[in-house]
């Protein structure tokens, strides 16, 4: 449990590190796409092997897991601080209930320019279609790649297992929940 927690650490440790691409991609070009290429510099080759729904900060690519993972269930409750680039973000997550909420900086304005750069021509339309209200934040599900905009009001919607409620105010808070279906039979 110890080696997980300090995994998870490292991992969130580098993404504070880690910014935009420097170099410029070709148009059309999935190999270096940030979300659905091999890009060292953007963490998405690392969460598609999870199970999980993470949230992604578009203007300057930075990927947060809520560990919410079928590998984090022993868990005990855990809180991730941060500031990448403007995003000042707080993940509280308690795995072994399947919850997690994470408060995001809302002032932040979507600004296209590292997408534009480091996106194949599929995903970056992929994006624009779900940036909702200039909101520069996008929920992420790693295993299928589908993307779902995070709006600054209330609202509540399932990926998958996962019911994701949004709350805009001055912090945008997004909670996740974990609920798979248990297959109750009726007796």
């Amino acid at each position: 449990m110890k080696k997980r927690l300090t995994v998870f650490i490292a991992v969130i440790l580098v993404i504070s590190f880690v910014g935009g691409c420097s170099g410029k991609q070709e148009r059309g070009s999935t190999n270096n796409c940030y979300l659905c290429g091999d890009s060292a510099q953007s963490m998405m080759s690392y969460y598609r092997q999870f199970d999980a729904v993470g949230v992604i900060g578009l203007n300057e690519w930075c990927v947060l897991d809520f560990g919410l993972g079928i590998e984090n269930y022993d868990s005990e409750m855990r809180t991730v601080f941060g500031n990448n680039q403007g995003v000042t973000y707080r993940i509280e997550t308690t795995p072994s209930r399947g919850i997690s909420s994470a408060t995001l900086s809302s002032e932040l304005v979507f600004d296209d320019t590292v997408i534009q750069k480091n996106l194949c021509q599929d995903c970056l339309d992929k994006v624009m279609k779900n940036v909702e209200n200039g909101t520069p934040f996008v929920i992420v599900d790693f295993k299928t790649l589908e993307l779902y905009s995070v709006p600054k009001v209330n609202r509540r919607f399932f990926v998958r297992d996962y019911m994701i409620e949004t709350k805009g105010s001055d912090l945008l808070t997004v909670n996740i929940y974990y609920l798979p279906d248990r297959n109750y039979k009726q007796q």
